[in-house]
């Protein structure tokens, strides 16, 4: 099974590789996924080569339960 990175820690790799300042690179990666966020609640699709696709779909409702209570 792959191993998760979290936010923090891909902060810190980038910060290392790219030699700057760890708080400057997490502001630059919060405001990529701040920008993400704002386009696809605007309605828009994200492509972004080489990687993928963000976009939202819209799903039917559904009715949920919790299968720890009988």
């Amino acid at each position: 099974m792959a191993s998760t990175i979290t936010k923090r820690a891909l902060v810190e790799h980038l910060a290392q590789r790219l030699n700057r300042d760890p708080a400057m690179v997490r502001d630059v990666v919060q405001l990529l996924m701040d920008t993400i966020s704002e386009h696809l609640v605007n309605g828009n699709r994200i492509e972004l080569r080489n990687f993928g696709v963000f976009s939202i779909r819209r799903r039917k409702p559904r009715l949920g339960r919790n299968p720890h209570k009988p």
